[in-house]
């Protein structure tokens, strides 16, 4: 009987950390989209400047 709820406490750790894995890279992703936005602004500002 203990080795059921072993089984289920592994698999319930690996959801766990498969989850925090993909919660971080969609932050990443996020973060670098919105640097790159923020850079495309501050380009384009930098132009506007130097017409």
């Amino acid at each position: 009987m203990s080795g059921i709820y072993l089984y289920l406490t592994f698999i319930f750790i690996i959801f766990v950390f498969l989850g925090y894995k993909v919660i971080t890279k969609k932050k990443r992703e996020k973060q670098s989209y919105e640097e790159r936005e923020d850079n495309i602004f501050y380009d384009a500002a930098k132009n506007i400047r130097r017409d």
